[in-house]
């Protein structure tokens, strides 16, 4: 049995935000992260997010800690924050916001808010396709 503490009322909580309908990409290798939910057998941590998986990746993103690495130590799990990812949150939810594909010809990224009905998305410029060139 998971017990939950509402500890800061202002924040959703993950069951809240969480929706199997998005569609980031990994910032590493730019392929499309498949949604895993709490009761999958891939998922260590049995809490609901998006993980790449592309040739071992184990990046892994969910709107409350953003994109982060899933390591595993003997039987213990570790979230280490992707350097340089997080650095966008949505302004209505206070939510890391999630990479999405940029369907314009430019150059960039689009950030959109992972939470449910929420529309918010912003263009972010790069000098490539990736997120750290």
């Amino acid at each position: 049995m998971k017990i939950l503490l509402a500890i800061d009322d202002s924040k959703p909580s993950e069951a809240d935000i969480l929706k199997s309908g998005l569609d980031p990409l990994c910032p590493r290798d730019n392929h499309p992260m498949k949604y895993e939910s709490p009761r999958s057998r891939s998922n260590p941590e049995h809490q609901a997010s998006y993980h790449c998986g592309f040739d071992g990746c184990s990046v892994r993103y969910e709107p409350m800690s953003g994109y982060y690495t899933l390591i595993g130590v003997d039987g213990h799990f570790f979230r280490l924050e992707e350097p340089g990812v997080n650095t966008l949150k949505c302004p209505m939810h206070n939510t890391w916001l999630y990479r999405k594909e940029n369907l314009n010809t430019e150059s960039g990224v689009r950030w959109c808010c992972g939470v449910e009905h929420c529309e918010y998305c912003c263009y972010a410029p790069t000098k490539g396709d990736w997120v750290r060139t």
